[in-house]
Parts: C-alpha cells; sequence; structure tokens
C-alpha cells in the first residue's frame, strides 16, 4: 500500500506547484496590466481603464492635480516602481514563498479599497477576481506542505 501512495505523489506534487506558479503568475499580470494602464491614461489621455490600479491611479490623481504637464514623469517612475513591487511579489510567490503570497494579497486588498474610494467599480470587481485566484495559489502552496489544508 506504501508504493501506491508513493508512486502518485510526485504528479499531485506537480500539480500542486503547477497550480502555486498560476496563483502566482496573476502577479505578473497586475504589474503588466497596472503599467500598461498607467502608461494608457499619461500618453493617450483616457480615463482609467477596468484593470488599473487603485494605487497607481492614486498617484496619478495626485502629481495631476499640482502640475500643468501632461504628463509626469515623477508620476510613471511611482507606477514603475508600484508594478515593480507586485512583479517581486510574482516572482517569490512562484518560488513558493507563502509570507510574500500573503503581503501581496494584503497590498492588493488595500489597492482594491482604493479603487473603491474612486468609485472604480468594475476595476475593484477586477480586484477580486485577481484575489480569487491568487488565494488558490496561496492554498496550492500551502497543501505542497501540509495536505490538510
Amino acid at each position: 500500500m506504501q508504493n501506491i501512495e508513493n508512486v502518485f505523489q510526485p504528479a499531485q506534487m506537480a500539480d500542486k506547484i503547477a497550480d502555486m506558479r498560476r496563483g502566482a503568475d496573476w502577479f505578473f499580470w497586475i504589474a503588466a496590466l497596472g503599467i500598461l494602464n498607467s502608461l494608457i491614461v499619461t500618453f493617450g489621455g483616457l480615463p482609467d481603464m477596468l484593470f488599473g490600479l487603485g494605487s497607481t491611479r492614486l498617484v496619478d490623481e495626485m502629481l495631476r492635480a499640482n502640475s500643468l504637464a501632461a504628463v509626469n514623469p515623477i508620476g510613471l517612475f511611482f507606477n514603475a516602481a508600484i508594478a515593480v513591487l507586485f512583479a517581486a511579489f510574482g516572482y517569490y510567490a512562484r518560488k513558493g514563498n507563502d509570507r510574500i503570497f500573503v503581503l501581496g494579497m494584503f497590498l492588493y486588498v488595500v489597492d482594491a479599497m482604493i479603487s473603491i474610494g474612486f468609485r472604480d467599480f468594475w476595476g475593484f470587481g477586477f480586484h477580486l477576481v485577481a484575489l480569487f485566484y491568487i488565494g488558490r495559489g496561496l492554498l496550492a502552496s500551502r497543501k505542497r506542505f501540509d495536505p490538510s489544508v
């Protein structure tokens, strides 16, 4: 009986690792779509899009209120730094760091609250979907070490 369990364990472990990485990949999507949204808002003059980050919108609104310039390089720098932060969360979460998963989810919840503060309900909905899949990645990461999770 013990041999049969050992035969299936590597396949199950590979599935858990794949699920964990799919959840962590959402941080990369968040970073890429956040910077894309920031570029569209800055250079295209369009309003905030569905997949924008609340924190980048907050930076844009704060810097735009005190400036007459159409393009604010300081705002782009801060928005890029926020995107790099979420990409770093994705990098370390893919390695299986559960604390980074939790910290990234916490900061993304704070970002969702900022989005709802701007009355961006579609963006808030996107945040909820992303948090669901990141949470699934966290659970898969936890199941690698503790099957009772």
